[in-house]
């Protein structure tokens, strides 16, 4: 998953503000999705490939919790996946942000992995 910005104002996939860091290797049969929004389901192929693939069960890690993290989990259970955030891969702008994201999502009925 890379997020980029609509408009294209940060260089496209290939800048360097937006390439992933030479550490991270994708293989060629390894599917990359490009994002535009909080939410890696809104506008994107995600819920197909995974589908393709028969995933049921999704596991969220990265940033924002309040918003990309919680707005993808909200999609995908909407969407009918079982999801669980990664509580010690996820960071928040804010401790109060961070911990009402967390209680609405456990409300939902997302599993927090710690």
């Amino acid at each position: 998953m890379r997020h980029l910005a609509l408009d294209g104002s940060d260089g496209g996939p290939d800048s360097p503000a937006t390439r992933f860091v030479d550490a991270v290797t994708v293989g060629d049969d390894e599917p990359v999705v490009d994002k535009y929004d909080r939410s890696a389901f809104a506008g994107t192929s995600l819920d197909d490939a995974l589908r393709g693939h028969a995933v049921r069960d999704v596991v969220l890690a990265g940033l924002v919790t309040e918003g990309g993290i919680a707005s993808t989990a909200i999609d995908a259970l909407r969407l009918g996946y079982q999801v669980s955030v990664l509580l010690p891969a996820i960071a928040a702008n804010t401790p109060e942000g961070h911990r009402s994201a967390l209680d609405d999502l456990r409300d939902r009925g997302v599993t927090l992995r710690g």
